[in-house]
């Protein structure tokens, strides 16, 4: 039991920056739970893709505002696994920091998103 205990602990020594990425990850579940907590208040479609052209183009539904905190669960876990696998700790870093960068603009960009259409 113990040598499992040890090779465990000897495995998550391997990733630096543990408690970022645990942040960034709930970061991103925080999200996509507050989009559906606050779904009432906000209306049936909301603006989310702004590089397209002006119109119906840039509404999606209030469903699609968990778009941006999904993709960044995927890229915090895709990132997680490169850093694990890296040999090289400054990789490793950037793989982890970039993630959790990652997580906090696509919450501002929810949150943002969420404020300028909801009625609170």
């Amino acid at each position: 039991m113990s040598r499992k205990k040890t090779r465990i602990k000897v495995q998550i020594k391997r990733i630096p920056y543990l408690k970022l990425i645990i942040t960034s990850a709930s970061i991103s579940f925080l999200s996509i739970i507050s989009v559906y907590v606050f779904k009432n208040k906000l209306p049936p479609e909301v603006p989310l893709y702004y590089g397209l052209s002006e119109g119906v183009e840039q509404l999606s539904s209030v469903n699609g505002l968990v778009i941006p905190g999904a993709i960044s669960i995927v890229i915090t876990a895709i990132n997680t696994s490169l850093a694990y696998t890296s040999e090289n700790d400054y990789i490793k870093k950037t793989l982890i920091i970039s993630s959790f960068v990652l997580s906090i603009f696509a919450v501002v960009t929810v949150f943002r998103i969420m404020l300028l259409v909801g009625s609170f």
